[in-house]
């Protein structure tokens, strides 16, 4: 009996193979020829360049005509105008958080402190939570200062605002 069982399981084992390795194939042969297609859709769309469009592009951009450079010139400097960036502008902005951020920071250090003369005293538990939760308060608030002035640098940097501009150093 036991050889009986043996072979059925040897049977069973034998079409499972047998099954997966045409599971495989049939997957393969579905995916496979639209890999290997040579009229699929990414090739009808690729564009394809002749000699003519190569001549017609081999000039530089930089031998423009005068009369496109003086219009470009004319176009560049009303733009110049428009874009000009305001030193006060920036100034005030920089000067705004930087001092939030030293006025936190002030702050921080005074509930650092406040907290030390408690934990001294050896107040209640429930004055400690009170203290470590206005602390934690304080310096969630001068990381936040802290983000924003980075945001206010980072939008300095992206539009070519010299970084003095932020401290009020107009020597650039």
């Amino acid at each position: 009996m036991r050889d009986s069982f043996k072979r059925n399981g040897g049977v069973i084992k034998k079409s499972i193979h047998i099954l997966s390795i045409f599971c495989f194939a049939a997957i393969f042969l579905f995916f496979i020829p639209s890999v290997f297609a040579e009229d699929s859709n990414e090739l009808k769309n690729t564009p394809s360049f002749t000699n003519k469009d190569i001549e017609r592009y081999k000039e530089s951009p930089d031998k423009l005509s005068s009369a496109k450079k003086d219009k470009f010139e004319k176009e560049t400097k009303g733009r110049k105008k428009l874009e000009e960036p305001d030193k006060n502008y920036w100034c005030k902005k920089g000067t705004f958080y930087s001092e939030k951020v030293e006025r936190l920071k002030v702050k921080v250090k005074e509930a650092e402190e406040r907290l030390a003369r408690k934990e001294a005293e050896s107040s209640s538990k429930r004055v400690l939570r009170k203290e470590k939760r206005h602390l934690n308060k304080e310096k969630e608030d001068l990381r936040k200062a802290e983000q924003e002035f980075v945001k206010l640098e980072n939008e300095a940097h992206r539009k070519g605002i010299p970084p003095g501009w932020l401290k009020c150093n107009f020597s650039y």
